[in-house]
């Protein structure tokens, strides 16, 4: 093949793109933790104090995050509720994400610092309020279940 031809051709190439499945490349507005078809299911919710789990509270719970910014909030026997939530970068490029489920007793500051990482084989994602040093240094955690 000579230069010019192959010069062209990738040119042609990077005009119209090629198509690449979604684990090589994700788009700019890839939502970790809308993630794939699946939920983040609660693990425990803790405080300096007090610490909360499904067998403390008597129920399982759920964030399903979708990929139109919506938090779908699940609770065994309750009714779903939903939420509209917004990712972001927080002071020192920490990313944050922002909702309010106006729970009374898992209560946590809006803006929450995530960190998801794997352990053991298994997504986890870790919620800490951005103001922990005020409400009582609450995080919440949750393993991914994939559907």
């Amino acid at each position: 093949m000579t230069k010019p031809l192959l010069i062209a051709l990738l040119g042609l190439f990077s005009l119209t793109g090629c198509e690449r499945s979604a684990d090589e490349i994700r788009p700019a507005n890839y939502d970790i933790l809308a993630m794939e078809t699946g939920h983040w299911e609660w693990d425990k919710t803790a405080f300096f104090g007090p610490q909360y789990t499904p067998a403390t509270e008597g129920y399982a719970r759920q964030l399903i995050f979708t990929a139109n910014n919506q938090l779908l909030l699940r609770r065994s026997n309750q009714s779903d509720e939903s939420f509209s939530y917004q990712l972001a970068v927080g002071q020192g490029g920490v990313p944050t994400v922002t909702f309010n489920t106006k729970e009374d007793k898992l209560t946590n500051n809006e803006v929450k610092y995530y960190r998801v990482t794997q352990q053991n084989g298994q997504q986890l994602l870790q919620l800490t309020g951005e103001e922990a040093y005020r409400d009582g240094g609450g995080y919440e955690t949750y393993h991914w279940v994939k559907e």
